[in-house]
């Protein structure tokens, strides 16, 4: 077997298991997840809640996520990082893109220090909502720094 840098033979498997979920309230609030959804994320180790936000959320945070990633792009430019602005490309295109050419650059962006308000609002909708709360078991969650654009 091949082994890579950070593989290891340990397995946790008790992270994701019906040991591991938290108790279930007696009863069910509008808009939280069902017992079957809940175990499937105990048992498997994911859910995909379909239509959990808007379309137009998430394009209200891809659009500004693209003012980001245009200030990274033009700061990368002026210190001779990369060759071009890549503004022809789409959003997810033109980080690639520009990681070809600025290894590292898709780091700098998560490390601005800043997310754009549209953003955490979904984030504050995701981590306080019931459906967030059934899953870790508490109604206060808090969120961690870690993003990610859906498509």
């Amino acid at each position: 077997m091949d082994t890579y840098p950070g593989s290891t033979d340990e397995a946790h498997p008790e992270l994701f298991n019906m040991s591991a979920m938290p108790e279930q309230p007696k009863e069910q609030k509008p808009g939280q997840l069902s017992r079957e959804e809940v175990e499937h994320f105990f048992r498997e180790g994911y859910l995909v809640v379909e239509n959990f936000f808007r379309p137009e959320e998430l394009n209200a945070c891809r659009d500004a996520i693209k003012v980001l990633v245009d200030d990274l792009a033009k700061k990368l430019h002026d210190a001779g990082k990369i060759t071009k602005l890549y503004k022809d490309l789409g959003l997810f295109e033109r980080l690639s893109e520009i990681e070809k050419e600025c290894p590292g650059a898709n780091i700098m962006l998560h490390k601005i220090g800043s997310m754009p308000q549209v953003c955490q609002v979904c984030l504050y909708k995701y981590h306080n909502c019931s459906r967030g709360s059934r899953l870790l078991g508490s109604t206060n969650v808090h969120s961690r720094r870690v993003y990610a654009v859906c498509t």
